[in-house]
């Protein structure tokens, strides 16, 4: 049995963000929600592990979409491990969940990490991206530019593309790859010293992606922006279930709204939300 420190650290907030995009759009109005970005530190086993990497706030591009979003305390992935007494160099593995911008557009702050991804979500976007007859709808999620960050850092040799499951990426740490709000999504399963784990990305937005609401006691999907049918996430949010046994605490998701009430999340330097998973 393996034992990793699981750590949720913000990289930037939401205060308005609409909760038609998180959940089933067309039966949540003009509700808002609190919506964190963050990036999933585990470490262990001789290994620190960075799952998704945050902004490239360096690129003006990336500022104007925060600007834009009127997205509140966001920072790099520097200065956010930095927070945590870390350096980009001490992380030997970065994990991308999918290739939308607030996920991927970290990748130039970590040119001597092994970056994985899923070959198909990689190839998928290239391809989307240069054809003019996909939605615009979802091409406005992907960054162009950290695309083309990834194809250079896999042409450096720093990029394994994984084609589908793989049952022991590190020890005790195997992945899944999952369909419908991206083409192929990596979802980590850490079986740790104190039970499982799903670390998720964007597969689901919050615990009610699960459970429901009282208005609505069924699976709310997030839609809006995802390439995949209801069936294709419907289907993921049961695999993951039945990977934690029912167990919707055990999920990790990057926009969980309702982890910083959590008695194990604190404040960093920076004013952002650290959450200690598993200890």
């Amino acid at each position: 049995m393996a034992h990793y420190k699981i750590s949720v650290l913000e990289i930037g907030r939401d205060h308005k963000f609409p909760a038609g995009v998180a959940f089933d759009f067309w039966h949540m109005g003009d509700q808002f929600i609190y919506s964190p970005f963050s990036m999933t530190l585990i470490q262990g086993e001789g290994h620190n592990i960075l799952f998704d990497c945050g902004f490239d706030l360096s690129r003006p591009e990336i500022r104007d979409r925060i600007a834009a979003e009127q997205d509140d305390n966001c920072h790099d992935p520097k200065e956010v491990l930095a927070s945590v007494g870390l350096t980009p160099d001490d992380i030997d593995s970065v994990i991308i969940s999918h290739c939308h911008w607030d996920h991927m557009s970290g990748l130039s702050y970590f040119p001597n990490s092994t970056i994985y991804i899923q070959r198909s979500e990689a190839d998928n976007w290239l391809r989307a991206m240069n054809d003019e007859t996909f939605p615009l709808t979802h091409k406005c999620v992907v960054d162009k530019g950290s695309l083309d960050t990834l194809f250079d850092l896999a042409r450096a040799g720093k990029v394994i593309f994984l084609d589908g499951d793989y049952s022991e990426l590190f020890p005790g740490i195997s992945v899944k790859a999952c369909s419908g709000h991206s083409f192929a999504q990596n979802v980590l399963l850490i079986d740790n010293d104190d039970g499982r784990y799903a670390i998720v990305g964007d597969v689901a937005m919050r615990p009610e992606s699960f459970t429901g609401t009282d208005a609505f006691p069924c699976f709310l999907p997030n839609l809006k922006f995802s390439v995949g049918t209801i069936e294709n996430i419907v289907g993921s949010y049961k695999d993951i279930l039945g990977w934690v046994q029912g167990r919707v605490d055990r999920i990790v998701m990057s926009h969980d709204g309702t982890r910083h009430t959590l008695p194990s999340t604190t404040r960093s330097s920076l004013d952002l939300d650290v959450t200690v998973i598993s200890e």
